[in-house]
């Protein structure tokens, strides 16, 4: 029984990675083209576009786990039973339980790699791509952590604590220099929003730095010169896709700590939750489509 366990399993293993790694060739080549529109911006170039390419790659195999694992286990299924080898099991009396059991132990290796590339190298890599493209394309540096990002600008520092929907800031502060190693003000705002071509910070709380000892302002709205658009803003923020399960559990509990809205984080936190056994389930699936008819199962059927 352990050389027929290895057998179907090994089928079913090796129809998954051959229909993965086309869906990934796919989305490779698609995401290459359009990152050519970006090469020739800053220090963008080609090399760079394939090695974006490339750390992308884990995220996408991460993302196409479930789709891959359904018409993998479908192929493997229905070649079996076009050569009548499901129906030669079953005339020697194995169950359709016995028979699925090597696919189980499939679905269950995929869950497993599922949740190990989800929590390690995926986000690790997306982050490391993003940021690469990032600096390629604009020449700024960034520092990203799990609540927010740090980036620098001509008259100094800005951190960013998430971007909202509509070209709108949460939790901004800007650190504004006077010289090259002393503060002149720091200014924190609980959102910002972009409003014909200038930044209106809400919620704003001004620390301005002097000989005289410090000066302490605050305004319900207030318009500030911060020379950077929504769309540069956007790239450096990590997106909630990037961060681990770990990751985003903690911020979603820093968030609501915190009074601020964390339904984004809190959904991508369960659809990443549910990713390894939906990979699981959709190899279960793969079964009926096969054994509903044993014996004249054609591929073409059962990939519909």
């Amino acid at each position: 029984m352990r050389i027929l366990d290895r057998y179907i399993a090994g089928r079913v293993g090796v129809s998954v990675v051959l229909v993965l790694a086309g869906l990934l060739i796919l989305f490779a080549f698609t995401s290459f083209l359009g990152e050519l529109k970006n090469v020739g911006k800053g220090h963008y170039t080609v090399g760079l576009a394939l090695v974006y390419v490339a750390l992308m790659s884990p995220r996408w195999i991460l993302e196409l786990f479930p789709v891959s694992a359904l018409l993998g286990s479908v192929m493997a299924l229905g070649l079996m039973a076009n050569a009548n080898e499901l129906a030669v099991l079953r005339s020697a009396g194995l169950s359709i339980g016995r028979i699925t059991w090597p696919v189980l132990k499939v679905g269950a290796l995929l869950m497993v790699l599922a949740l190990a590339l989800g929590e390690g190298m995926a986000p690790a890599a997306e982050r490391y791509a993003h940021d690469l493209r990032t600096q390629a394309i604009t020449g700024e540096p960034a520092l990203r952590t799990a609540h927010g990002v740090w980036t620098r600008y001509a008259g100094g520092y800005l951190h960013i604590g998430n971007v909202l929907a509509d070209d709108r800031l949460g939790d901004v502060t800007v650190y504004e220099r006077a010289g090259s190693d002393r503060l002149r003000s720091v200014v924190r705002a609980q959102r910002a929003r972009y409003v014909h071509g200038r930044w209106l910070f809400e919620g704003v709380r001004e620390v301005r730095y002097s000989k005289e000892g410090l000066d302490l302002r605050t305004a319900a709205r207030l318009f500030w010169p911060l020379p950077l658009k929504p769309g540069q803003l956007k790239r450096l923020v990590i997106p909630p896709k990037d961060l681990s399960v770990a990751g985003l559990y903690e911020y979603v509990r820093y968030l609501r700590g915190t009074g601020q809205d964390a339904g984004r984080y809190a959904l991508v936190l369960r659809q990443k939750l549910s990713l390894p056994v939906v990979t699981a389930v959709m190899v279960v699936l793969a079964v009926p489509f096969v054994f509903g008819s044993l014996r004249a199962v054609a591929i073409g059927q059962c990939m519909v």
